[in-house]
C-alpha cells in the first residue's frame, strides 16, 4: 500500500523534483529505483544512531560530522576543509534551516562575553552565548536589552540569524539590537560588518548564509523593570473591536488561546513596564475579561510547568520578558512550531479567519498566541518595511495531522500578505511569501557574492530562498514534513502505517487546489 500511495504522489507531482534532505532521493531513478531507495533509507534512519534532534522534536539534524570547535581558529579550520556547513545552537529552529547533510559546527563552546562598552553602551560576546547566561551578566552591570524571545535558552547568533522576536508594537526583533558582527566566510577568512556597513541589513538576519558568526556586538539599554498582568476569558467580540486599544496598554502584549470554547479568548498578557503610567495595574475588568490572581499559564502545567506568568509580581526585565522561566525551559519542547508575519492592519480579518477555521485544526492545537513587532529595515525580517502582527500556532507532536490541517491555515492567512518565520515549521512555497520581501534579489546577490561556491547552503535555503520552482518547493515541504514528524515519533511498526496514510491525505496536490499553481 505504501509503494502505491507513493508512487501515485509522484506521479502526481512531476515537478517534485528536489531531494528530502536525509532521503537522498536520486530522481533520475525509476519511480521503482526511487520508491525502494526511500524504504531502504527509511529502515536505516530507524535502526541507525541516534542522531542529533531539534528543541522541539520534530526531526533529527541528518548528519554526524557534527564539530564543537573551541576557538575561532578552530571554526576556520573545520570551514575551509568542508565542502558544506551549516551551525548549530541550541536547536530550537523547528525548520531545517541549520541541517546539513556533510558539516555541522555546533557553537555551545563558543559562548564567552569579550567587551563592554558603557559609552555606546554595547557589549560584544560570541555567537553562541545564550540569552540566559547573558542577561545576568547585563543585569550586573546595570543594563539589558530591549526585547527577549519567548525563552533564554536560545544562542544570540541563532536568534538574530532566524529573526527571532519577542511581542510589542514598540519593539523590534531580536536583530536589530545587532550593532556589529564577525563571521568567518567560506574560505576561512573573518570578516567584520559594522555599524556603518549597509550590508549589515542583509547580514543580521542573514539565514546562516553569510558564514558562521564568531561575534556580535549588541546594543544596551538601561536596566528596567515589568510587571506581567494576565486577564481571563475575553470575549472574542471584544478581542476584535478593541484589538488595536489591548496592544497599547502595555510594553509587551502576548494573547494566549486553543479555541476550545466557543466565542472566548483564553488570556490577555500585557507587561508593564515599572517607569510607565499604565493604567493597567488598577484594572480588576478588560473588556469583559477578568484580571487572573497568581501564576497562570496558557497550557496545562503538567505539559510545561515553568510556562507561565507571574501575574502581578514586578520583575527585572531578563525575567519578565521571557514566557519560560529562565533557565527552565527544559531540555526538549515535544510539539510542533509554526508561525507567520502579517502586515498589522491584517490582524483582525486574519483572526476572525482563523477563528472560523479553528474546529479544524484545534484538536490538535496545544496553544495559539498573537504578538506584534515593530517594522525594520533588515532584508530578510519578517517585518521588513511594516508593522506587523504574528500568528503562532503549536501543535500536539503529530506532523502527519498538522500537514493536513496545515495547508488549510496556511491558505486561509495568504490573502492578508503572510511570511513564514525561518525558524519555524511550514509548508507553503516561496512564490507565496518571498514577493513580501523586497530584497530579495539584492540579498540572493550579496549571498552569491560572499559565498560563490554554495558552502552554506542547504535543501532548506535551496528550495525556500534562493529558488523560483515554486510548486515542487511546497510538496517538498509537505513531505519532508510528514516524514520527519512520523519518524521521529512514532515507533518502527506505526511508522509505514502512519507515512502511508499521511501521504494518502496530501497526494492530491493540496497546494495546487489551494493556490491555483
Amino acid at each position: 500500500m505504501l509503494l502505491i500511495l507513493l508512487l501515485s504522489l509522484l506521479a502526481h507531482n512531476p515537478v517534485l523534483s528536489e531531494p528530502i534532505p536525509w532521503l537522498e532521493i536520486a530522481y533520475n531513478a525509476s519511480s521503482t529505483s526511487i520508491t525502494l531507495q526511500l524504504l531502504k533509507n527509511t529502515t536505516s534512519y530507524l535502526t541507525g544512531p541516534d542522531y542529533l534532534h531539534s528543541w522541539c522534536g520534530n526531526f533529527r539534524y541528518s548528519t554526524q560530522n557534527i564539530h564543537y570547535p573551541q576557538s575561532v581558529g578552530e571554526v576556520q579550520q573545520i570551514v575551509k576543509n568542508a565542502t558544506k556547513v551549516r551551525v548549530l545552537g541550541q536547536r530550537h529552529s523547528s525548520s531545517r534551516i541549520a541541517d546539513s547533510n556533510d558539516t555541522i559546527i555546533s557553537t555551545l563552546a563558543l559562548k564567552q562575553v569579550l567587551a563592554f562598552d558603557p559609552v555606546v553602551p554595547s557589549v560584544i560576546v560570541q555567537g553562541g552565548i545564550t540569552y540566559t547566561d547573558l542577561a545576568p551578566f547585563l543585569q550586573y552591570l546595570g543594563y539589558g536589552l530591549p526585547n527577549l524571545a519567548s525563552l533564554g535558552e536560545i544562542t544570540v547568533a541563532g536568534a538574530i540569524q532566524t529573526g527571532a522576536h519577542g511581542s510589542g508594537r514598540g519593539l523590534q526583533n531580536l536583530a536589530n539590537h545587532v550593532r556589529s558582527m564577525q563571521l568567518v566566510l567560506a574560505d576561512g577568512r573573518l570578516r567584520t560588518y559594522g555599524p556603518n556597513d549597509p550590508e549589515l541589513k542583509a547580514a543580521a538576519v542573514g539565514l546562516g548564509a553569510f558564514g558562521v558568526i564568531t561575534q556580535v556586538e549588541l546594543k544596551l539599554v538601561p536596566t528596567f523593570n515589568v510587571t506581567n498582568y494576565v486577564f481571563l476569558n475575553m470575549p472574542l467580540l471584544q478581542l476584535f473591536e478593541h484589538f488595536d486599544e489591548i496592544q497599547e496598554l502595555g510594553y509587551s502584549v502576548q494573547l494566549f488561546t486553543d479555541f476550545h470554547v466557543p466565542g472566548v479568548w483564553n488570556q490577555v498578557w500585557i507587561n508593564v513596564r515599572s517607569d510607565s503610567n499604565s493604567t493597567v495595574r488598577s484594572m480588576e475588568t478588560l473588556f469583559g475579561a477578568t484580571k487572573a490572581k497568581g501564576q497562570v499559564s496558557p497550557v496545562p502545567l503538567f505539559l510545561s510547568p515553568t510556562f507561565m506568568a507571574d501575574q502581578g509580581k514586578e520583575q527585572p526585565w531578563h525575567y519578565g520578558l521571557v514566557d519560560y522561566h529562565l533557565g527552565l525551559s527544559g531540555t526538549d519542547g515535544t510539539e510542533i512550531e509554526t508561525e507567520y508575519f502579517l502586515p498589522y492592519e491584517n490582524a483582525v480579518p486574519a483572526l476572525k479567519a482563523l477563528a472560523a477555521l479553528s474546529p479544524t485544526f484545534s484538536p490538535l492545537l496545544l496553544y495559539f498566541l498573537v504578538r506584534t513587532a515593530k517594522a525594520d529595515d533588515l532584508w530578510m525580517s519578517g517585518s521588513y518595511g511594516e508593522d506587523t502582527v504574528i500568528i503562532n500556532l503549536t501543535f500536539l507532536p503529530f506532523m502527519p495531522g498538522v500537514a493536513v490541517v496545515l495547508p488549510l491555515i496556511e491558505q486561509t492567512l495568504f490573502p492578508f500578505g503572510c511570511r513564514p518565520h525561518w525558524g519555524k515549521v511550514f509548508l507553503m512555497g516561496p512564490e507565496q511569501y518571498l514577493q513580501h520581501y523586497p530584497k530579495i534579489q539584492e540579498f540572493r546577490a550579496l549571498v552569491q557574492e560572499v559565498d560563490p561556491t554554495h558552502k552554506f547552503r542547504n535543501p532548506f535555503l535551496d528550495y525556500n530562498v534562493f529558488s523560483d520552482n515554486t510548486t515542487g518547493t511546497t510538496v517538498n515541504n509537505i513531505l519532508t514534513g510528514i516524514i520527519d514528524g512520523t519518524l521521529y515519533n512514532v515507533g518502527t511498526g506505526a511508522v509505514l502505517n502512519n507515512i502511508a496514510g499521511a501521504i494518502g491525505l496530501v497526494s492530491g496536490n493540496i497546494y495546487g487546489s489551494l493556490f491555483g499553481k
